[in-house]
């Protein structure tokens, strides 16, 4: 066993993880803040409720997911492309979820909703994801 674990985890490990020694007794002030103060979660909730409804209302496919890490459905990847190309040069960002990651004609959009998200930001998501996939039907 080496001497200095955390080196050796450091310099070899696929996945490096930090951490930050409290003094022995004091509370961990993220924890506490979690406990206390619920408004970031439940407005978190508040704007994965939306979102959903909007993008179904939209007429997307977002599966049957109940996260904040929302798939928008593609089909296959050179549509896919296409879209992320669009929605790019429309002002939006989005992540693409690709094969070998999903099956080759079940590529997808993946959003993530945040508390901080405006609803008037989560509109015009989804104002900009409905423009384009309708423009390629």
């Amino acid at each position: 066993m080496p001497s200095n674990v955390n080196a050796e985890v450091h310099n070899k490990g696929a996945v490096i993880s930090w951490s930050i020694d409290r003094e022995p007794g004091k509370p961990i002030s993220g924890y506490n803040i979690y406990l206390s103060d619920k408004s970031l979660r439940d407005q978190l909730w508040k704007n994965v409720r939306y979102m959903h409804k909007e993008l179904r209302e939209a007429g997307l496919d977002i599966g049957s997911t109940k996260s904040q890490v929302i798939p928008v459905m593609a089909g296959n990847d050179l549509r896919l492309r296409e879209i992320s190309k669009r929605i790019q040069e429309k002002g939006l960002y989005t992540g693409v979820v690709t094969y070998p990651a999903v099956s080759k004609n079940k590529t997808r959009l993946r959003l993530s909703v945040s508390a901080k998200h405006t609803k008037e930001q989560m509109d015009e998501c989804v104002r900009i994801i409905r423009e384009v996939y309708q423009s390629l039907q």
